[in-house]
């Protein structure tokens, strides 16, 4: 049987293999190694050569998942990219996981596809390729995984586990059809249709199957889990300033226009006149007289920067409480500027801080043994070889989507 496309297109296979070796975990247990060297191939070759129909040969195949009829004629008929184009926009098969058959709508979903979409407008052949692997390669790696979990999670969660499920999806359902339909089944689909772009049925199987994995995940993660007094005391004193709270400050600013107004300023203090006072003089202040230069709200700060003015700033994180300084000259201004108030940093004790703590290290630990078990799947797992998969995708998003 023959091919539409070169079965072997050197330039979509070296997209695929490149990106695939990059991935953690996907070395040669993604795809058998290929000592061969097959010509290079240019995008336009796609179209690939006339072809003439022999009796004693097979009927040329495609990638398609529909029947193909046999040529009538034994003339040669001519392939060209717009025959291409209409033949890979039907859903075609690209292999298998599981035993079940993986097409390509499954892996260019409403995300890929837009991207793919963006590439086809911006890029051409070869550029369009180099663009569109990764993308496929990523979301190709996320469907087999998740279908090798799931195949799994359905043979050994628990008929309790199961009723779980079913009660989840079950009350999901319910609240959409609260939220899209108030109350009408029908509208719901209508609506959830129009907004979401897909079916209310495909939403919820792949939220069954979003759950299935996720419980099954656990289920083999969570056990493995554990954190001990010394972890969480090793983490704290290697994390300390993660527990040492800033110090925090509220403060007025007095900003005037030039030397006169600063002496002006300087003499109503000088006779021990309210701060707030001067700072309310909308004849004085060029900064918020109206709240009487108070500087967000007057609500505290946190840190030791918090004013943009370094002059000021440094002047600022001098001061008590209760104290001011100025006519501090920044630019064509000067300023003045009173701490209102002030809470020094603390730090937070390792028994307020341990459940916290605790808490991050599960979560790496979750993570750590979640991307173990995934690449154990792949290992073990029952799949096409992913570099085929990928090529035969990328010929599909090159004749759909390069414009």
């Amino acid at each position: 049987m023959t091919n539409l496309y070169p079965p072997r297109n050197a330039l979509l296979l070296a997209s695929a293999v490149i990106v695939l070796a990059q991935i953690p975990g996907c070395g040669s247990s993604w795809f058998a190694a290929d000592d061969s060297k097959p010509p290079a191939i240019k995008p336009e070759d796609f179209v690939g050569p006339p072809q003439q129909a022999d009796a004693q040969d097979e009927a040329p195949t495609t990638l398609v998942a529909t029947d193909v009829a046999e040529p009538t004629q034994t003339s040669e008929p001519t392939r060209d990219r717009e025959q291409q184009n209409d033949a890979l926009a039907v859903n075609a098969m690209v292999g298998h996981i599981n035993g079940e058959a993986v097409y390509a709508d499954q892996i260019f979903d409403i995300n890929v596809v837009a991207q793919l979409e963006s590439f086809g407008q911006r890029f051409d052949g070869e550029a369009f390729l180099q663009q569109a692997a990764p993308v496929i390669q990523e979301r190709l790696r996320g469907v087999i995984i998740n279908k090798l979990i799931l195949g799994e999670a359905e043979r050994n969660l628990t008929d309790i586990q199961g009723r779980g499920i079913d009660m989840r999806v079950q009350q999901e359902r319910d609240e959409l059809i609260r939220f899209f339909g108030e109350g009408s089944l029908a509208v719901t689909k209508a609506r959830f249709r129009e907004e979401r772009g897909r079916e209310l049925e495909e939403h919820l199987a792949a939220f069954r199957e979003e759950l299935s994995i996720g419980l099954y995940i656990r289920s083999k993660v969570l056990p493995k889990i554990v954190v001990n007094q010394r972890d969480i005391e090793r983490y704290y004193e290697d994390h300390k300033a993660e527990y040492q709270l800033p110090n925090r400050r509220s403060f007025r600013i007095i900003k005037v226009k030039d030397l006169a107004d600063a002496q002006a300023v300087t003499q109503r203090l000088d006779r021990s006149e309210a701060f707030k006072d001067i700072a309310a003089d909308a004849a004085l202040n060029l900064y918020n007289p109206a709240g009487a230069g108070l500087f967000n709200n007057g609500e505290l700060l946190a840190g030791d920067s918090v004013y943009g003015i370094k002059p000021v700033n440094d002047a600022l994180i001098e001061l008590k409480k209760g104290g001011h300084a100025g006519p501090i000259v920044a630019g064509e201004h000067q300023y003045f500027v009173e701490l209102i108030d002030f809470e020094p940093g603390v730090t937070v004790p390792l028994s307020e801080a341990q459940l916290n703590i605790e808490d991050k290290l599960r979560g790496l630990q979750f993570e750590k043994h979640s991307l173990r078990f995934r690449m154990d799947l792949l290992q073990r797992g029952s799949y096409t070889d992913a570099a085929e998969m990928s090529q035969k995708l990328l010929e599909i998003a090159y004749a759909r989507y390069d414009r």
